[in-house]
């Protein structure tokens, strides 16, 4: 869970940095296409691995 938590901050201060800097546009555009399609990823992965990102301990107790 805290690479699930991990990856929703890094959306929001991506964002953030993009909106505050002044970036190129088109760059934040790309940079945030990127990162959304690393997110499905990160979503299909839990959704359809759970174990995956169990935490250990509770691994480890079964």
């Amino acid at each position: 869970m805290a690479l699930l938590a991990q990856m929703l901050l890094s959306l929001l201060l991506f964002r953030h940095q993009c909106t505050i800097t002044g970036v190129i546009r088109a760059h934040c555009c790309e940079q945030f296409g990127l990162l959304r399609q690393r997110l499905f990823l990160l979503f299909s992965l839990l959704f359809h691995h759970p174990q995956l990102f169990a935490q250990p301990q509770l691994l480890a107790a079964k």
